[in-house]
């Protein structure tokens, strides 16, 4: 095996970085400063600080975007979403006893409404309980179902 001990490499012209166009392999250890590739292929990535990716390719399905994960993702802290949320699939959540939401509700068994008035500006539908089909209707007092 051949070694190269050398405290600067720079370009034959002496005036910029050399270029590996067969590919750049490292077994082990760390790049410091800046690193560009076209593609890079990383086994498994440690950072220590904030990474930014500064693409801003804007992402239209799971194969499109600035940053395209493969597998799944886990996050130990907080979320931000400066736009839009897509979801594909289930959402599971832990919190129920927090939840803001404007717009449609959708619920396995019974909703329960309290702290408040339930406004049904259209029609009002109720299932084999007690089976009540309304539209445009004002209900002015109490209402039992």
């Amino acid at each position: 095996m051949s070694r190269v001990r050398a405290n600067s490499i720079i370009d034959q012209a002496g005036s910029g970085a050399p270029d590996f166009p067969l590919g750049f392999t490292a077994a082990s250890g760390s790049v410091t400063g800046l690193l560009t590739a076209a593609t890079y292929d990383i086994a498994d990535l440690n950072v220590s600080a904030a990474a930014t990716i500064s693409a801003t390719t804007v992402s239209t399905s799971t194969t499109t975007g600035a940053l395209v994960i493969s597998g799944g993702v886990g996050i130990a802290g907080s979320v931000f979403i400066g736009e839009n949320l897509s979801v594909g699939g289930t959402i599971t959540y832990e919190d129920v006893t927090n939840i803001d939401s404007v717009g449609l509700i959708t619920a396995r068994a019974g909703v329960n409404i309290s702290g408040g008035e339930f406004k049904v500006g259209i029609a009002v539908t109720v299932g084999s309980a007690g089976i009540v089909t309304a539209t445009g209707a004002t209900f002015n007092g109490d209402v039992n179902i």
